[in-house]
């Protein structure tokens, strides 16, 4: 097996500030779930998916989030058999941020997850609509109803407390829409890009396998370039990626400045963007 290989790079703190100042939380959001702490730092999003920044905290040590080097790898940490809660981002009726949850292992300890939720939705959405903290509170944990039977589950649904917490008031962060005619679109965003496979890979429309994609980069007017992605090379630098029907989408694992990009390169089709 290989491992794809992943970068992450620093951020320009204050061009961020330039960027995304106007769109990040007032103040974070703390809601106790039965032992632990969550507190939402930050909160980012538009119309392709967003990212989240938060701190799961139990004192004694954690024991509902399982994450390391290793699922920072692979496809990020997941909730245990221990947990007595689950909570998903979500928008509008039931729209899933379909994410990838990175922990930042240098300030993490046993008690305090530190983490970053890479999301992207499952569908198009109505950015007017806010997204939502969708909260589930179980009376057990999630390995005890993993092994209930139908009547036993029917019964500890009854219990099932649930929660919609908003996640932010401000606006969604602009979004930059090439149209590329017979090639569809192209959407990119400071943390997020997407487009249409079959139409910007010319193929049928019922051909819509993300393994189409081979190669996603980023390329700025300094000469510099972000290879976001390379199946062939086993290059990983993605926060997520996710594929839906029709569209192929791209979560980036760090900021990417739209003014300063000159081109994005989709396999070997080049997109200018200036």
């Amino acid at each position: 097996m290989v491992i794809p290989s992943k970068e992450f790079v620093d951020v320009d703190e204050e061009r961020a500030q330039e960027l995304l100042g106007n769109y990040v939380l007032e103040e974070p959001i703390v809601k106790e779930l039965g032992e632990h702490t969550l507190t939402v730092e930050n909160f980012l999003y538009n119309e392709l998916g967003g990212l989240m920044y938060y701190t799961l905290e139990r004192e004694g040590g954690g024991t509902a989030l399982a994450g390391n080097e290793d699922t920072n790898l692979d496809k990020g940490a997941n909730f245990t058999e221990e947990a007595d809660f689950y909570f998903i981002i979500e928008i509008g009726e039931q729209i899933v941020g379909h994410e990838n949850i990175y922990v930042d292992m240098q300030q993490s300890t046993a008690e305090k997850m530190y983490c970053y939720s890479y999301f992207l939705w499952s569908e198009e959405i109505d950015v007017q609509q806010k997204p939502y903290l969708f909260i589930r509170k179980y009376p057990c944990t999630k390995g005890e109803i993993d092994r209930m039977d139908a009547e036993e589950y029917s019964q500890i649904c009854e219990n099932v407390v649930e929660e919609k917490v908003t996640l932010t008031e401000q606006d969604a962060v602009p979004t930059k829409t090439l149209d590329l005619e017979e090639k569809g679109t192209l959407r990119i965003s400071p943390f997020a890009l997407a487009f249409d496979i079959p139409k910007m890979l010319g193929l049928s429309s019922l051909d819509i396998d993300p393994w189409n994609v081979k190669h996603v980069e980023i390329q700025y007017k300094n000469g510099e370039s972000y290879v976001a992605e390379d199946k062939n090379e086993n290059i990983n630098n993605t926060g997520y990626v996710l594929g839906c029907d029709p569209y192929y989408k791209v979560a980036f694992n760090r900021l990417v400045d739209v003014e300063n990009v000159k081109a994005v390169v989709i396999n070997d089709i080049i997109i200018p963007v200036e």
